[in-house]
């Protein structure tokens, strides 16, 4: 079991990290089609 749940916290630290880049880049891109419109 303590296995996974350090397999459980890399993961959702990764996966966490992953959606926090997603909505950055998806609100940067929301910028620059502001500015290009």
């Amino acid at each position: 079991m303590r296995e996974f749940e350090t397999f459980f916290k890399e993961n959702y630290a990764r996966a966490y990290f992953l959606i926090l880049r997603i909505t950055h880049d998806a609100e940067v891109n929301k910028d620059i089609a502001g500015i290009r419109s």
